[in-house]
């Protein structure tokens, strides 16, 4: 009977859990579930309403066997990181950490929310005023308008763009950015020819990552005017202070400042850390499985191999 069977697949996961105290691996079962990773391979062809990605994932150096078996290398969570436990400045009392501005600019902990919004032309069509005929309006997603007609010349008149930074069809091209304020979509009533845009409300900037079209169910004939676009808005997600990091042993901190490399503390071979903790997180918490961790994912680093820290496995 293996040991580790009677942990769960998240408990399973953190190398060396048998050296730390219980609290802490309890702490860890919560945070695996919170990090920002890899969620999905098929999100170019999911809507979901939000979803969290790194940029940057790597494959942990230090691994339990359920890690390979679970083919989690697939699915990466997290990022290998150079910690130095240090007391360097009081940027790094109480939990708080400091983060190298090298490592960032170079896209250490750099994610991206992904959002979906929907729009029904039907719901803009009861949340619409009453046209001019007394009627509801008539929507069609659009965003060309008929210029005046030349003086003497009235069958003369073409077409120009109400919004510049949409397309004919009035939705964005894919790969544009947009501010607050900016016009996400726009609609035109096909009986008094009023044109409407619907804004981009959020405070943060956002990509356009996918536009669909979605049309009826029962379409067959290909000629129904599409009432329904779906677009999937991409958001930066980069380290601010007061974000939140974690190892895989509840040893939870804030980011309290991003510091310069060149005012880092540096090794005899010149690596300056990434990330730089208070060594007082570890004497009363008793979390040995990080230290442990720690010096076997040096030696993999240097080795080029991944090392085995599955619990109740290593023996004198």
């Amino acid at each position: 009977m293996d040991p580790t069977n009677m942990l769960s697949l998240i408990a399973s996961l953190t190398p060396f859990s048998d050296q730390n105290q219980s609290p802490r691996n309890m702490y860890q079962c919560q945070m695996g579930k919170q990090t920002m990773g890899t969620p999905a391979h098929s999100m170019p062809h999911r809507t979901d309403n939000k979803m969290y990605k790194i940029q940057t994932p790597q494959a942990p150096i230090v691994q339990t066997k359920r890690h390979a078996e679970y083919q989690l290398d697939e699915y990466p969570q997290g990022t290998n990181a150079v910690v130095a436990v240090i007391s360097y400045t009081g940027f790094d009392m109480e939990d708080a950490m400091i983060l190298n501005k090298g490592s960032y600019e170079r896209g250490f902990g750099h994610a991206s929310v992904y959002k979906a919004k929907i729009v029904n032309l039907e719901d803009e069509e009861k949340k619409g005023s009453q046209n001019r005929d007394g009627g509801r309006p008539s929507l069609r997603f659009g965003n060309l308008r008929r210029t005046p007609a030349e003086p003497g010349n009235p069958l003369i008149g073409g077409e120009q763009k109400i919004y510049d930074n949409l397309d004919a069809d009035g939705l964005p091209a894919v790969g544009t950015w947009v501010q607050e304020g900016d016009p996400l979509y726009c609609t035109i009533d096909s009986v008094s020819g009023e044109a409407h845009a619907g804004k981009h409300k959020e405070t943060e900037r956002a990509c356009i990552q996918d536009v669909r079209l979605l049309g009826p169910a029962d379409q067959r004939s290909g000629n129904e005017e599409c009432r329904r676009v779906s677009m999937t808005l991409r958001f930066p997600r980069n380290p601010i202070i007061g974000d939140k990091f974690s190892s895989r042993h509840g040893q939870k901190g804030v980011m309290s400042i991003l510091w310069p490399q060149e005012d880092m503390p540096f090794s005899e071979s010149g690596i300056t850390p990434d990330v730089i903790i208070n060594p007082h997180a570890f004497p009363s918490r008793m979390t040995i499985g990080m230290l442990v961790e720690s010096m076997a994912g040096k030696s993999g680093a240097l080795h080029g191999m991944y090392q085995d820290a599955t619990p109740f496995q290593f023996y004198e």
